[in-house]
């Protein structure tokens, strides 16, 4: 019961929204904020 709950809420839900989104936006200011610190 505890797999199958985490299975059908995990993928489905945060990964699936919370990826593409985030995931491209996240990574760009992330990597903008790291490159203005180093320099």
């Amino acid at each position: 019961m505890k797999w199958q709950f985490q299975n059908n809420q995990m993928p489905p839900v945060p990964k699936p929204t919370n990826w593409p989104m985030p995931s491209k936006t996240k990574p760009a200011n992330i990597d903008r904020t790291v490159k203005q610190n180093a320099v």
